[in-house]
């Protein structure tokens, strides 16, 4: 703990607020075991990339399948970001 105004103590502060966009992938074939988007999946990523264009994006996370991937990717080049992959295990 930290004894009133200590010099070297943290002031406690207000947590940096944020929001989490979390979406599913967009539709994908039935075809294969990593699929990629179909065509209107691929317009779904479209949209999803509009829709969060006026928000303040500042990452983009995917799971390493094609479909997530192609769902992310318009968004993230929206922003000039890079998709991070992470593992979802």
């Amino acid at each position: 703990d930290c004894p009133g105004e200590h010099p070297g103590c943290a002031s406690p502060s207000e947590p940096a607020h944020f929001e989490l966009f979390l979406v599913r992938h967009a539709e994908k074939s039935a075809v294969g075991e990593d699929p990629d988007l179909t065509p209107v999946g691929k317009d779904r990523a479209g949209w999803l990339a509009s829709f969060l264009a006026p928000r303040n994006l500042t990452a983009v996370w995917s799971s390493d399948y094609r479909r997530t991937r192609q769902t992310a990717a318009p968004s993230a080049w929206e922003r000039d970001l890079e998709v991070r992959i992470y593992n979802p295990l």
